[in-house]
C-alpha cells in the first residue's frame, strides 16, 4: 500500500472514532468491529447493503445492477487471469503496477465525505446548502466512475484477449465513457447513463445555475461553441442520490468478490440470490 493511502486510511479511522463524520457513522464502525474480519465483516456489509436498499425502491434496480456488474468483471477476468483479478480487487488501495495514483481510495473518500455531508443537510433543509452539497456528489461521484472506468477497461480488454492499453487511466474521462460503451457493446447502460463527464467538468468549473423558479439547471454555460445545456432539478437531484450510493454498492461488490477468494462454498451458496447466481 503507498503511503497516501495508509496516511489517508490512518486519518479516516481517527475521524470515525471521534465523531467527525457523525455519530451513525461510529455506531456502524463500531457494530462492524464485533464481527470477525474477513467473511464475517464481508457478510454483514452486503447484508447491510441489501437492508438499506430496500428503502429505496426508486433507485434499487439501478444500484443492485452496477454491483452486479462489476462482480462479472471480476467473475470473467478470474477465468483468464487470476493475478489480474486479484488486482482489480485490490485496487481500492493498490495501484495497478507502475501507474501511480491509480488506486480508488481517493477519490472514494471524497465521494463518502460529500454523500455524507449532503445527507446531513437534507435533513436540515437549506435548499442553497442541499444544491451545494449535491453538486460536490455529483462530481465526486464522477471521478470515482471515471477512476473506476480505467480498470474496468482494461480489465474487459483482458477478458477479451485485447492488447491492455494503459493509456486509459490517463484520458479523459469522456474517453474513458465512449470506450466502456464500445466495450461492453451497451450491454450495462445503467453504468454508462450514471457517467456524466459534461455536467461533472461544468460544477468543477463552476459552470453550472440553478434556475429554482424554472425547476432547471444550467450548466456549461461556457462553452462558446454551443448552446448552454440543462437538467431538470429532479433528475439532478435523482443523480445525486444515485451518485451517494457508489460507496456501499462498491463495497458490497468487492465483498462478495472475497467471499468467492476466502469463502467456502457454503459460504457462496448463502449470498442473495443475485450474487449467488453469478458465482455457482
Amino acid at each position: 500500500m503507498q503511503k497516501l493511502n495508509k496516511l489517508l486510511l490512518e486519518q479516516v479511522s481517527r475521524n470515525i472514532k471521534s465523531g467527525y463524520y457523525g455519530s451513525d457513522v461510529s455506531e456502524t464502525y463500531n457494530h462492524y468491529l464485533k464481527f470477525k474480519p474477513g467473511i464475517e465483516v464481508n457478510k454483514i456489509i452486503i447484508q447491510d447493503f441489501y437492508d438499506e436498499l430496500e428503502k429505496e425502491p426508486e433507485i434499487s434496480s439501478l444500484v443492485l445492477n452496477i454491483s452486479t456488474y462489476l462482480i462479472i468483471v471480476y467473475r470473467d477476468l478470474k477465468h483468464v487471469d487470476k493475478v489480474m483479478a486479484l488486482q482489480f480487487l485490490n485496487s481500492f488501495i493498490e495501484d495497478y503496477p507502475n501507474k501511480k495514483g491509480s488506486s480508488l481510495l481517493v477519490s472514494y473518500n471524497a465521494l463518502v465525505e460529500s454523500a455524507l455531508a449532503s445527507k446531513k443537510e437534507i435533513v436540515n433543509g437549506n435548499p442553497m446548502v442541499i444544491f451545494g452539497n449535491s453538486k460536490l456528489v455529483i462530481q465526486h461521484y464522477n471521478e470515482f466512475i471515471g477512476s473506476i472506468f480505467s480498470w474496468i477497461i482494461i480489465a474487459v480488454q483482458r477478458i477479451q484477449n485485447k492488447e491492455i492499453n494503459l493509456n486509459f487511466f490517463d484520458i479523459a474521462y469522456s474517453k474513458k465513457v465512449e470506450k466502456f460503451n464500445q466495450l461492453t457493446m451497451g450491454l450495462f447502460t445503467e453504468f454508462s447513463n450514471t457517467a456524466q463527464p459534461e455536467l461533472r467538468n461544468a460544477i468543477s468549473h463552476n459552470d453550472i445555475m440553478l434556475l429554482n423558479d424554472e425547476n432547471k439547471i444550467i450548466y456549461d454555460m461556457k462553452n462558446k461553441r454551443t448552446e448552454p445545456k440543462e437538467i431538470t432539478i429532479e433528475k439532478f437531484m435523482a443523480l445525486a442520490m444515485i451518485g451517494s450510493w457508489f460507496p456501499m454498492c462498491y463495497l458490497a461488490s468487492i465483498a462478495v468478490c472475497l467471499i468467492n477468494e476466502e469463502g467456502s462454498v457454503d459460504d457462496i451458496l448463502k449470498l442473495p440470490k443475485e450474487y449467488r447466481s453469478l458465482l455457482i
